[in-house]
């Protein structure tokens, strides 16, 4: 499975920013300046100075829903799902001035504990306020897939797909994504030949998916097409020891 669906934290940010229809839907989303230096702590994995400075305003400005969003966000990136979870959660409860990414992160936060309900609802109530956001529908696909609901889970996918087009940056970050796993389900469902061009359009938006060619092989290996098997087994192993050095030296695809 593929990571966190955002792969850096100013893509995410942005990604919310670039759907937004109106000008006040983009405010709401922005990051106060304030935080600037401790969302860039964040981003270079020193979390603990990060919520030292997030402390700091509190003390002198009082809790907002912003803080606590950011607070829940070293946690995110951190790994630490449950402590994360409580502080997008506490980011929700400001009434009439919610940071409205919390519920999305606060999704994410969800599915990572295996809280399916509390993970779509939050999903959900981020639509509302930014509507058609498709890293969103995205997740609410991956729940559906999880669950063995393929119809759901596509129409999300391709939902997703349909609100990033015309957007170079959403398509290659998250479109690309939406179709690698529209591709899972169709090959769960014996549809080969739609799972590989599938495959490849996902690709063809993000080289960088290295997981895509381990599926693409295990395809072509059933099939008998062993030249093919080998050549995207060969790109596997290649991709991945760029994307992800750290795992050059295991053998196990992830």
């Amino acid at each position: 499975m593929f990571r966190i669906p955002i792969t850096t934290l100013c893509f995410l940010l942005a990604s919310l920013i670039v759907v937004s229809c109106e000008a006040k839907e983009e405010e709401n989303v922005k990051i106060d300046k304030q935080y600037e230096t401790p969302v860039r702590l964040i981003a270079e994995g020193d979390f603990g100075s990060a919520r030292v400075r997030v402390r700091q305003h509190m003390d002198k400005q009082g809790e907002y829903s912003q803080g606590c969003f950011i607070m829940g966000l070293s946690y995110h990136n951190e790994k630490r799902y449950s402590k994360a979870a409580q502080w997008f959660a506490r980011a929700t409860e400001f009434q009439g001035e919610v940071y409205s990414p919390a519920w999305h992160f606060l999704g994410w936060a969800h599915y990572y504990l295996g809280n399916v309900y509390q993970s779509k609802d939050a999903f959900q109530r981020f639509l509302i306020l930014q509507n058609g956001e498709p890293d969103s529908m995205f997740a609410l696909g991956l729940l559906e897939m999880n669950d063995g609901n393929s119809q759901k889970a596509m129409h999300w996918f391709q939902r997703s797909i349909n609100k990033c087009k015309g957007n170079q940056q959403l398509m290659q970050g998250i479109a690309s994504k939406s179709f690698a796993r529209m591709s899972d389900v169709l090959e769960s469902q014996g549809r080969t030949d739609e799972a590989i061009v599938m495959y490849l359009r996902a690709i063809e938006l993000n080289p960088r998916l290295y997981e895509v060619y381990h599926r693409l092989s295990n395809i072509y290996r059933k099939r008998g097409e062993l030249q093919l098997a080998e050549n995207a087994q060969k790109q596997f192993f290649i991709t991945r020891d760029i994307v992800r050095p750290e795992l050059k030296h295991t053998s196990f695809p992830e």
